[in-house]
């Protein structure tokens, strides 16, 4: 299933994302407009390099080894097996033997063995019909295991970043802290020398255990996230120090990327599987208000010997209401099935458009949330040295500080969206870790 990944928690990057995005409308800076409006393109898409991204052989492995994929790798070889025994058929060879012992009313006494072996045989239709379905079952099951390796590729990458998140949270704030700690020392130093109140010691050291205790939950949350991460996908390496290289813009329109994601889709062409093994099943029962007939050969011996017998037969229900019911249920099935597919193909376009704005608009977001970091680390930076120059006061600074720090984590926030985004995006479009080929 396609959806836009999940904005980050507002208590973190995006806190203030919303207010900086406002500002700058009304300042005049341009928002921009998501590309999409075109038709789709049948151009091949140019490479993408995403940093930040786990090693492609590394994923590719943990993926392998999934539960999920090897649990779907099995229902391949399930559907195989199910293939092979519909191509043999239902039907057995039968054998039955038995002897009576026979008196006559001169005192004789006989023994008298039978044997009998038959078989019911399915008509060639029938065949023919159940050599279709095991073949769309396998095909169905090959659906099955590509989308159990998209859907397991896809919480591997939103686990990823969130991890990601949490590790530039942890940095950014154990930065700040640390910067807080140097402003504490200085303040007391000025003290010390007469040049500072004592008012402004205890503010500066007020500030540095706020953010010390805001770096320490954040590495905690770090090393729950990498925890985590290691748990779920033995052998993911943990995100390392944060690439904060932004990732390149996305090539072509949202329309096209939308159009890539359909055309090549796991869970719609699973939904056409299921819907085409449907319908085998009621062409399948359809055949099956036929009866399939029972031919034998039967021989027995008389009289101890005397008289040997040899013969055979034929037999064959009647189709009754009982199997047209069946054949009406299966028939049935196959609407709703082909309905589903349907439906499934409508919330996969909708869905993939929603997914290809929201990744060409992640750039305008992440663009605008960067230039207003820049703008308010700038500012309390003069408000730093107004202070100095005796021209701003204390909580002045103070308040610029924890704009910028707001700022700081807004934008990274907004760069991993996007980065985010834009893995989604390729990952989707089977432009990233693709699902291989399950050997049958």
């Amino acid at each position: 299933m396609i959806r836009p990944p999940h904005p980050a928690p507002a208590t973190g990057f995006h806190r203030i994302a919303v207010v900086m995005l406002v500002s700058l409308a009304l300042t005049g800076t341009p928002t921009g407009r998501a590309q999409g409006a075109e038709g789709p393109s049948h151009v091949a898409p140019a490479v993408v390099d995403l940093p930040g991204l786990p090693p492609d052989d590394v994923v590719r492995r943990v993926l392998t080894e999934a539960p999920a994929v090897r649990a779907a790798g099995a229902g391949i070889d399930a559907a195989l097996a199910r293939r092979r025994r519909l191509e043999i058929g239902p039907h057995e060879w039968n054998v039955r033997a038995g002897v009576v012992r026979r008196s006559d009313d001169a005192g004789a006494r006989y023994m008298e063995p039978e044997g009998v072996i038959e078989r019911t045989l399915r008509w060639p239709d029938k065949a023919e019909g159940d050599r279709r379905l095991g073949d769309e079952l396998v095909r169905e099951g090959r659906f099955v295991y590509a989308d159990a390796w998209h859907e397991t590729a896809r919480r591997l990458l939103a686990d990823w970043f969130a991890a990601r998140r949490e590790r530039t949270l942890a940095r950014i704030l154990a930065a700040q802290a640390e910067l807080a700690s140097g402003q504490l020392d200085m303040a007391r130093r000025r003290a010390r020398a007469g040049e500072a109140a004592r008012v402004e010691v205890l503010a500066f050291q007020a500030e540095q255990a706020r953010t010390a205790a805001l770096a320490e939950q954040a590495r905690s949350r770090a090393e729950i996230a990498r925890q985590t991460l290691a748990l779920r996908y033995p052998g993911l390496p943990a995100p390392g120090d944060d690439d904060e290289r932004p990732p390149p813009p996305l090539p072509d329109t949202a329309a096209v990327w939308a159009a890539r994601i359909t055309e090549d889709n796991h869970e719609v062409e699973l939904a056409q599987a299921q819907s085409a093994v449907a319908q085998r099943s009621a062409d399948r029962a359809r055949l099956n208000q036929r009866a399939d007939p029972t031919v034998g050969v039967r021989a027995s011996r008389e009289r101890g010997g005397l008289e040997t017998i040899v013969g055979v037969y034929a037999q064959m229900p009647f189709g009754g209401a009982g199997r047209a019911a069946d054949a009406d249920a299966a028939r049935a099935e196959a609407g709703r099935a082909e309905n589903q597919a349907t439906a499934t193909v409508r919330r996969v376009q909708a869905e993939a458009m929603q997914a290809a704005l929201a990744a060409f608009e992640s750039r305008t977001v992440w663009e605008q949330l960067e230039r207003a970091r820049e703008d308010i680390t700038r500012y309390a930076q003069l408000q730093t040295r107004a202070r100095e120059l005796g021209e701003s006061s204390l909580a002045e600074v103070l308040q610029a500080r924890r704009q910028a720090l707001e700022a700081t984590l807004a934008a990274a926030g907004a760069r991993l969206d996007m980065a985010q985004a834009h893995a989604r995006l390729l990952l989707d479009a089977h432009r990233l870790w693709p699902a291989e080929h399950h050997p049958d």
